[in-house]
């Protein structure tokens, strides 16, 4: 089944192609189904920007903290900065539409006098 992002808000960075070399870093196989949306973006559709970000810092931790533990620590340095990369665009994403919803004129607003009596 293909993706339609026309249908949502989330806008998909990753559809997964069908590659000979799977890229460990930015397209890992194992989190992709060919034809479809990669789970980072599947996450994002399910649960919204603000709860992937936060995701994605606590995946920041997580692979500086096992960085060397399983091979060499390159592969999962460069893992924590895709998650911080992704961490950073979806925090501008929050933060933008919070503005957005915090955008009025005074004109906007009826006042309403509030009285104890």
């Amino acid at each position: 089944m293909d993706w339609d992002s026309t249908s949502t808000n989330v806008e998909y960075k990753n559809v997964c192609p069908p590659e000979e070399k799977p890229d460990m870093i930015n397209h890992p196989r194992h989190y992709c189904r060919e034809g479809a949306i990669e789970c980072i973006d599947e996450i994002e559709l399910i649960f919204g920007p603000e709860v992937t970000m936060h995701f994605c810092l606590g995946n920041v931790l997580k692979y500086r903290y096992r960085a060397g533990l399983k091979n060499d620590g390159y592969e999962d340095l460069e893992k924590s900065d895709w998650y911080m990369r992704r961490y950073k665009e979806l925090k501008e994403k929050v933060e933008n539409n919070n503005r957005s919803y915090l955008t009025c004129k005074y004109s906007d607003i009826n006042m309403i006098s509030c009285s104890t009596k």
